[in-house]
């Protein structure tokens, strides 16, 4: 019932289905936690503050589940700044517990503040020598201060041990990826392959570093083998797209751009290289329709498809048409500064 009265969000049936939870179970730690989003909502951080202390004083025993749980309605409900400081406010915290501590990194991390993740996750290492994913978590914020050397160091001793959990070796062939070791990236990956079969990010992770090595038809493996999982992710299309241009298999990587699905990720990436592709094969009128057509279907995308066509006209020298196209736009979207700028550096082309 409290469940269901969250998602009206109507303050007054929220509070009467916790009132009514609390009298029949006051030591619940879900109770307390099902309330963050109310208190979230009417900006009462110091009710916030009360119940996440309450629920894990209640349930002490699941604590990191706790934790992982509040942070994550955190980072959908608040500001990145407003996250860390209810963070830092939690008992838990202030007693520089390490799972408090480990979360407020992780979230740290998830903001891109990792200046403010590495001194607190060697805190945490500081408690607990062991903890693997707290130097995974150390890795990962070195390499993007851009410290490759340092973040392969960490993992490299654990990650050549026979006894290497997965999780770690997937971060370490990761980090060589991205250090320019494609080599020996692969062959963790593959090894990886070999023990999970079915594992989505190994899979995709094969298939990028065959790319980056100009390896089209292997990549078009792991990508179908992705594709016929389901693809989870909604972006193994677009590379297969990717795949197929660096075969000069313009035709299929046409229809492997057209396919990639509206709610991914890869979507408007995919837009581009398809526009692309049919310009470059003398084919300008039919991807001026598509983009045409992509206004009419996402018409809370139109400017951003205008500037694309306008900025694309003027690429390939079609100024006339991009004077043009701009002044329907302006018609549709009348001062718009960047539409009248796009047209201005039009017209002083145009004389």
């Amino acid at each position: 019932s409290t469940q269901i009265a969250n998602y009206t969000r109507d303050t007054s049936r929220i509070n009467k289905a916790i009132k009514r939870w609390l009298e029949v179970e006051p030591d619940n730690a879900n109770v307390y936690l099902l309330q963050l989003p109310s208190l979230i909502a009417n900006n009462d951080f110091d009710g916030v503050n009360s119940a996440i202390n309450k629920a894990l004083s209640l349930d002490p025993d699941n604590s990191q589940t706790i934790l992982r749980q509040i942070a994550d309605n955190l980072s959908e409900l608040v500001t990145a700044d407003k996250a860390l400081t209810v963070l830092q406010r939690i008992d838990l915290y202030k007693q520089s517990n390490p799972d408090a501590l480990f979360i407020y990194a992780q979230l740290a991390a998830f903001y891109k503040r990792y200046e403010i993740t590495l001194p607190i996750v060697n805190q945490v290492l500081e408690q607990q020598e062991g903890r693997e994913e707290a130097y995974i978590l150390k890795a990962e914020t070195l390499q993007r201060l851009g410290r490759g050397d340092e973040a392969l160091a960490l993992l490299k001793q654990d990650a050549n041990k026979d006894s290497a959990s997965h999780d770690l070796l997937f971060s370490y062939a990761k980090l060589l990826g991205e250090n320019h070791q494609a080599e020996q990236a692969r062959k963790i990956f593959e090894q990886l392959h070999t023990a999970l079969p079915e594992n989505e990010e190994i899979l995709f992770a094969l298939g990028l570093l065959a790319l980056e090595q100009k390896q089209g038809d292997v990549a078009k493996t792991y990508f179908s083998k992705l594709i016929a999982m389901g693809d989870l992710g909604k972006q193994a299309s677009y590379f297969m797209g990717l795949a197929e241009e660096l075969e000069d298999n313009n035709s299929a990587a046409l229809l492997w751009f057209a396919s990639v699905p509206a709610e991914s990720s890869r979507f408007q990436a995919a837009q581009g290289r398809y526009i692309n592709l049919l310009a470059d094969n003398d084919q300008l009128d039919k991807a001026r329709l598509h983009l045409k057509l992509l206004r009419k279907e996402h018409p809370n995308r139109a400017v951003q498809y205008y500037l694309f066509e306008g900025s694309f006209l003027r690429e390939r020298k079609e100024k006339q048409a991009a004077f043009d196209l701009y002044t329907q736009a302006l018609v549709e979207f009348p001062n718009h500064i960047e539409l009248l700028y796009g047209r201005a550096m039009v017209a002083d082309g145009l004389n």
